[in-house]
């Protein structure tokens, strides 16, 4: 008796040889991240595709927070944040809808703790001629050098911002002031306002850009110096 009640819970949670794909799972190098709006990052499909013969569907529940293609002839997917929240990516089986992975993602917003990096800093010039684009070029980079070990601290609670200079040789001086961030740009506030271009590297650095194009224009009016920037290189620390 104890054995047929043993084959028949066996045959009732094992699939038969035509519905085993219903019972096949798709299994994921990760199922949730946490990214920075603006963010790129690439999970991948560790389940055998052949399984799944027509392929696998991919959806964002909500676009507007994340949005998701693949990538590697379909062996990963590619997941960029676009805005800050909360969503869920699907994958589900082309041939059997019912059977999917979700990968729950959190969409960020700028915070944490941040380290100057000088060396990995660039310097974007444009216009004026060749000898006075190398003098702008090489006083952009000392810059950049001097900046080296700046500290940034950033609360996306209470949107305080704080920047110590002591550790570098740009300025001895704190800054503690407010910022606002989006993906593209960051403003901060101390005492007067400054809007900065943004750009995620990865999920542990981001860049920075310092415009000192006004400041050139008026040391080379007749330069028709038309752009000078630094893209200073932030890394994060715990």
């Amino acid at each position: 008796m104890k054995l047929l009640f043993l084959i028949f819970c066996i045959f009732t949670i094992s699939c038969s040889n035509e519905d085993k794909l219903n019972c096949e799972s798709i299994e994921l190098s990760s199922n949730s991240i946490h990214i920075l709006a603006g963010e790129k990052r690439i999970v991948y499909i560790l389940s055998d595709l052949e399984k799944f013969q027509m392929g696998l569907g991919l959806q964002s529940e909500n676009p507007r927070i994340a949005t998701v293609e693949p990538q590697n002839d379909s062996k990963a997917i590619l997941i960029t944040g676009n805005s800050v929240g909360n969503t869920s990516i699907y994958l589900r089986d082309l041939r059997n809808p019912d059977n999917f992975a979700e990968i729950e993602v959190i969409s960020d917003y700028l915070s944490g703790k941040f380290i100057e990096k000088g060396d990995s800093s660039s310097t974007w010039i444009n216009g004026g001629d060749l000898h006075i684009r190398e003098i702008i070029e090489s006083e952009l980079k000392e810059i950049a050098k001097n900046r080296t070990g700046i500290l940034y601290s950033f609360d996306k609670d209470t949107k305080a911002v704080e920047i110590d200079y002591s550790s570098s040789d740009y300025d001895n001086n704190k800054k503690a002031g407010t910022y606002e961030w989006d993906k593209d740009s960051l403003t901060l506030n101390f005492n007067n306002i400054s809007k900065h271009g943004f750009t995620v590297v990865n999920d542990h650095a981001i860049i920075i850009v310092l415009d000192f194009t006004e400041k050139y224009k008026s040391k080379y009016p007749n330069a028709s110096v038309k752009g000078a920037k630094i893209q200073c290189f932030l890394s994060a620390i715990e």
